[in-house]
């Protein structure tokens, strides 16, 4: 796939959508959040410079961003700082398994980012080569730059088994960030994608609806906040879950290490750049061969 904006993430037809899709069987246990996902309608909430409704918004606006308690980011803006998607076929025989899981956009408030102490740290730094793992290491675990993150659905996905694989993932990933894998937060989130806990719209038969987006948003206070399309779905409290959630996409094992990588590259421009002259970074919107089947 060749490069292209955030906005040509405007894919996968309507035709398709009461597509019903199985496992191949003898599959693996597949490793991915596969209910974090991209839209084909974003929330009404959502106001972005986006073409086209099937689109990641280049900007996510206080609407989104706003919790229960009406707090708002410091800015109430949020941007793109990278996209990808998440494929699943053993490499041997891509070409005649290689299946879309999901695509995801991730976002960051870009004021916070100057004054982090991680933007702070970095600044004055983009020359002199790559990021290493401790910079990755210190952003997904800040807790001074407020960050969301939407995905959406390629194909119809089901409830069970994605509800599983988001509990036995995040409970591996919280050990990763030093939290408990018995995280009472994490607990509490697992029961809202439940199927009879999850809006109707959302559902086709016992399966989460392609094209449903799922937006995950944290902030400085360690609340993670979960919707679906226009739906409020759970709020928890709990900084490591805050954590965990983001190192599936910027930690050691990321689901796309080409997407992590521009998410470093992002957030140097952001820091480094003047205030209101920051754009989403072009995006090659290509899987890591050498991870489609890797277990995060």
């Amino acid at each position: 796939m060749g490069s292209v904006t955030a906005e040509h993430l405007c894919r996968e037809s309507n035709e398709a959508a009461q597509e019903r899709w199985q496992w191949p069987q003898g599959a693996p246990h597949l490793p991915f959040l596969g209910f974090l996902q991209q839209r084909r309608e974003p929330p009404a909430a959502v106001k972005g410079e986006q073409q086209g409704r099937d689109c990641f918004p280049s900007v996510l606006s206080s609407s989104i961003i706003q919790r229960d308690s009406g707090a708002e980011s410091t800015t109430g803006r949020q941007e793109l700082v990278t996209v990808g998607s998440r494929q699943w076929g053993h490499p041997a025989i891509s070409s005649l398994l290689r299946v879309k899981i999901y695509d995801f956009a991730m976002y960051m408030d870009g004021k916070q980012a100057k004054e982090s102490r991680v933007g702070k740290q970095y600044k004055g730094r983009r020359k002199a080569g790559a990021l290493d793992a401790a910079f990755f290491q210190r952003l997904r675990s800040s807790d001074d730059v407020d960050m969301a993150l939407m995905v959406r659905a390629s194909r119809n996905l089901p409830i069970r088994l994605l509800a599983g694989e988001y509990e036995r993932i995040l409970r591996r990933r919280l050990a990763v960030v030093g939290g408990s894998p018995d995280d009472a937060a994490l607990a509490q989130m697992v029961t809202c994608f439940r199927e009879e806990a999850l809006p109707e719209s959302i559902k086709i038969g016992g399966s989460v609806r392609k094209g449903t987006v799922l937006t995950f948003t944290r902030d400085h206070e360690g609340t993670l906040c979960a919707r679906a399309n226009e739906h409020d779905l759970i709020t928890v409290q709990s900084r490591p879950l805050c954590h965990a959630v983001f190192d599936l996409y910027v930690g050691d094992q990321p689901v796309s290490r080409k997407a992590k990588r521009i998410v470093g590259e992002s957030f140097q421009r952001l820091v480094e750049g003047e205030d209101g002259q920051y754009r989403a970074p072009r995006l090659q919107l290509v899987c890591d061969g050498d991870a489609g089947v890797c277990e995060l």
